[in-house]
């Protein structure tokens, strides 16, 4: 477990001064990474062993929006294992309230062959906490088989997005989701987030981008042209400020 500090900057929020998920997104991928270097599993290490860590996961929930220079606390807890996945919980304090919490399903990627390992694969001990009522509950199925989607455009992967893994890096999702967003997040913003990630986007893919509205929110997928596969699904609630 480890816990740190940070203050939400002028870069981290949309013009409405809310965070940007994507913002929080960078701050937990290193917060996790550091707890995972406590215990020996840098990612030099990790790599050298030709695995790395992968987000398949997310879900998060806001209690009230956090906003610029917000003085916020995050927790990361390796939790438990889940058939093949790691759970890592990651809870959000702002004046000595929980404001946000986040769950996510990590995986352990054969780095050459790009395939999952077993999580027995992992040459380091991360202890797991278990600690029992924490996070948010992960939905397995964001969108149902056959449903229609409006397209609204398309999303092509530029060097720029991409992270050691060399791919899309995981934050840059919910910077798409955003983007497409079906509801103006000038008077709204994003009080809830789940995200599939089924398949990752390399340089040069082009995702393409559908959108249902739904109670609350909306639904969005994004197919890679490359694969013709899905390579995530987002069920996004909105709230208006």
């Amino acid at each position: 477990m480890l816990e740190q500090t940070i203050k939400i900057k002028s870069y981290d929020v949309h013009p409405n001064g809310v965070v940007k998920i994507s913002a929080l997104q960078k701050y937990m991928q290193q917060i996790a990474r550091e707890d995972s270097d406590s215990y020996g599993a840098t990612y030099a290490k990790m790599r050298e062993a030709n695995m790395v860590f992968v987000i398949t996961r997310l879900a998060l929930e806001f209690r009230r929006p956090l906003c610029d220079e917000d003085i916020v606390t995050i927790r990361s807890i390796n939790n438990r294992s889940e058939g093949a996945s790691f759970v890592r919980e990651f809870l959000f304090f702002a004046n000595g309230e929980q404001v946000a919490a986040a769950t996510t399903l990590w995986a352990l990627l054969d780095f050459e062959k790009r395939s999952i390992l077993r999580p027995s694969a992992l040459k380091f001990k991360i202890p797991a906490l278990n600690i029992p009522g924490l996070g948010i509950p992960v939905q397995k199925r964001l969108i149902e088989k056959g449903t229609v989607l409006t397209p609204l455009g398309e999303r092509r992967v530029v060097f720029s997005d991409l992270d050691e893994n060399n791919h899309l890096n995981n934050a840059y999702y919910s910077d798409i989701i955003a983007d497409f967003s079906p509801v103006s997040l000038y008077d709204h913003w994003l009080s809830g987030l789940q995200i599939g990630f089924l398949s990752e986007a390399r340089l040069g893919d082009t995702l393409s981008v559908g959108v249902e509205s739904c109670k609350n929110g909306f639904r969005l997928a994004a197919c890679n042209g490359r694969t013709g596969a899905n390579c995530f699904e987002a069920q996004a609630t909105v709230s208006k400020l």
